[in-house]
């Protein structure tokens, strides 16, 4: 009984924790559409500045 009562608070806990907001799911739905859609240089211009910089394309 023990077992089945940590089980059942573990998967609670890792699927709170692992969970993603609705601004991940947008940004994957963003650049999963880009990428299908060959549209490399719309992802490239959705990172942020820091991340421009450090990919010098």
């Amino acid at each position: 009984m023990k077992r089945l009562f940590y089980f059942l608070i573990s998967t609670l806990l890792t699927n709170l924790l692992f969970a993603q907001t609705d601004n991940y799911k947008i940004a994957i739905e963003n650049f999963q559409k880009n990428y299908n859609a060959e549209k490399y240089d719309e992802i490239f211009n959705s990172f942020s500045q820091e991340m421009v910089q450090a990919l010098p394309l």
